[in-house]
């Protein structure tokens, strides 16, 4: 497309498409498109003769692979504010003015500006509609403009071991996300985005905790479940939500350039150079019964180990405690409740847990002294550790303390190890 100033002033152009489809003497052929959905209207802002002696700088940091997120709907139910909120701090060398016209998909130009007043700090709050908005920034007699797509999603929210029941400890939260779209769409020849499996949906907790969403490559528009276990009660807040999208091929914003012979296949296509985390997700709050005992029972499950080979002498054994109920996990447990052993070599654990941000002790006491405990000094994951000289005999290892609440009492056997975590997570295999 060439563009050529007539007068001075500023010019929107809108860019849709029809239908398109492959005909054969009149018959589809199977090959054809839809219309482009109103809201994804394109749009092209021409300023002729403008000038910028006022020197203005948006520091608007989206770009057209950028979307900014809002909640339109959470488990199918509407919310009452339907736009997003986007905060941006605009510089010039003289007094700033902002407005924002309403997407052209369904309005008028130049008949939908919304003014605003700067923040106590100099930024700007604007509220952005579903659709393509434009940002005008004066000064002077200078003006800057910027598109900024907005749009609205459903959030779904699901309690996958209590549904339809309020979020307590321990309970596994499944996120997902409806009318999302891809930040880089495929192009032969210049974009392949997500390969090999690039593409996910990530968010941070209040803490800094990483939450993601499985890697993939097209599709992450329908596959980006994002599953977690809660772990605190109160209020949890999932915050910095964005889209990651690596792509194979040429720097973006390739495609405004090509040429009109187009463009052969990379196929020496590398990783762009760009960042790879786009748009803004919504922030998203759980709100987390504190249910003392089922706070317990997490802390039992959070510590849990992964896998634990005990050796004495040349017998190993590999105990798996992991299982999908406490049932199972019980049995698991009491696959052994006791080694006992008599001159046979040392006696030696190397244990694996299920999260990696734990810390292991380990102590035993002999079976005939129930509460004489002694302590295992420097028991590392994933290391072998030798707990003890075996040549005792008729002494034996154990765990499942009395000092453990008794409202866990479907932990009913002696089984050897106590194995704690740092500072006050408790797990007895």
């Amino acid at each position: 497309m060439r563009i050529t100033g007539v007068k001075p002033g500023v010019s929107i152009i809108k860019v849709t498409h029809d239908a398109v489809g492959d005909f054969n003497n009149g018959s589809a052929s199977g090959t054809y498109a839809n219309a482009i959905d109103p809201v994804n209207t394109g749009l092209v802002i021409v300023s002729v003769d403008g000038n910028d002696e006022a020197n203005i700088e948006t520091n608007i940091e989206q770009t057209e692979y950028d979307t900014i997120y809002y909640a339109s709907k959470i488990n199918g139910e509407e919310q009452d504010n339907q736009y997003a909120e986007y905060t941006f701090q605009p510089s010039a060398d003289e007094e700033l003015s902002v407005r924002v016209h309403d997407p052209l998909h369904n309005t008028v130009w130049g008949e939908a500006w919304t003014s605003y007043d700067a923040n106590a700090d100099g930024s700007y709050s604007v509220k952005l509609k579903e659709g393509r908005n434009i940002v005008e920034v004066t000064a002077g007699n200078s003006a800057v403009y910027h598109a900024v797509n907005a749009r609205g999603v459903q959030v779904n929210i699901e309690n996958k071991t209590n549904p339809d029941q309020p979020f307590k400890i321990g309970d596994t939260v499944k996120l997902s996300f409806e009318d999302l779209s891809q930040p880089i769409q495929k192009m032969a020849g210049i974009y392949n985005p997500g390969f090999p499996g690039t593409c996910w949906i990530q968010y941070e907790t209040g803490k800094g905790r990483m939450l993601q969403s499985e890697g993939v490559q097209y599709d992450v528009i329908i596959k980006n479940d994002i599953e977690f276990v809660l772990t605190q009660p109160g209020d949890l807040k999932l915050v910095n939500g964005q889209m990651h999208a690596g792509h194979l091929g040429s720097k973006l914003g390739t495609h405004r350039n090509i040429p009109a012979s187009g463009m052969l296949p990379n196929l020496n296509a590398s990783g762009g150079s760009n960042s790879p985390l786009f748009s803004t997700l919504p922030d998203i709050v759980l709100h987390v019964d504190d249910d003392r005992e089922e706070q317990e029972l997490y802390k039992m499950t959070h510590a849990q180990l992964h896998s634990l080979e005990v050796s004495i002498g040349a017998v190993k054994k590999m105990w798996n405690p992991v299982a999908s109920d406490w049932e199972a996990l019980n049995g698991n447990r009491n696959m052994a409740d006791r080694w006992t052993y008599a001159g046979i070599g040392a006696l030696k654990v190397q244990p694996v847990t299920v999260n990696d941000d734990v810390t292991l002790s380990a102590r035993y006491f002999p079976e005939d002294d129930f509460g004489s405990f002694t302590e295992i000094p420097d028991v590392t994951m994933g290391s072998e550790k030798t707990l003890l000289d075996t040549t005792q005999r008729g002494k034996a290892i154990y765990g499942n303390h009395r000092d453990a609440k008794r409202s866990l009492k479907d932990i009913r056997r002696p089984i050897p190890f106590a194995w704690k975590t740092n500072p006050v997570q408790v797990i007895r295999v």
